[in-house]
Parts: structure tokens; sequence; C-alpha cells
């Protein structure tokens, strides 16, 4: 190595919130909402991941659900169980037919540059 220090990490803690099989997401909003009113600003400042993989939902209903979510100041991070027609980060989507062609089918990596979210191939 020339001159180059190492790299370091540090571990981070996220939640992780699954929807119930079987209970619409209105309902799930509604006690969400009533869990935020005992427990205000618990969300502030965290990144989410919302585990999405008992439930089956099209591509619309993950953005309005992403909305909904993000009316109420919870900033999600990632999905889980989506099907790869949808990437978020934060508050910013994009689905499969805006995402280059080639890229698809390939290990890639997506981040934020200010308000542009950004995707590459890994390799």
């Amino acid at each position: 190595m020339s001159g180059i220090g190492p790299i370091r990490f540090r571990g981070r803690s996220f939640i992780a919130f699954a929807l119930a099989r079987g209970l619409p997401v209105i309902e799930w909003l509604a006690q969400l909402d009533d869990w935020m009113r005992n427990s205000n600003g618990f969300f502030v400042g965290r990144a989410v991941i919302l585990d999405l993989t008992s439930i089956a939902l099209r591509r619309a209903e993950i953005e309005h659900l992403l909305s909904e979510l993000q009316t109420r100041g919870i900033r999600i991070m990632g999905l889980e169980g989506a099907e790869p027609e949808l990437l978020a980060i934060d508050r910013f989507y994009r689905t499969a037919e805006d995402i280059d062609a080639s890229l698809h089918g390939r290990a890639s990596q997506a981040w934020l540059e200010g308000d542009i979210l950004r995707i590459a191939a890994v390799d």
C-alpha cells in the first residue's frame, strides 16, 4: 500500500418494518399513526428499511405507500421484497423503465448526489 491508510467501517443499526400478511395497507397505516402519536419523534434521523416480503403490492401501490410514509416523516432507505422494477433511496424513485437497460441483470450501485439519484454498474 502506498501511503493509503486503513479503511474504517462503523456499524449502523437500522429499523426494519414488516407489513403484516393479510392486513390492508390502509389499516396498517392507521395503526402506524396511532403508534407514532405515542412515540413522537421516533423516526427523526433514522433510516428505515421497509419489508414488503409478506404482501403483494403493485408498483403504483408501493409508490403510494412510500409517499404516505414520507408525509409522516419516515425516511425509507431501502425496500426488501419489492420487485426489482422499483429502486428507491430516501424520497427518490426510479422504475425499471427509467434505468438504463445496460444495467438490468448486472450488479449495480445506487447513491444520491444532492437531489439526483445515480446508478452505475459495479464492475
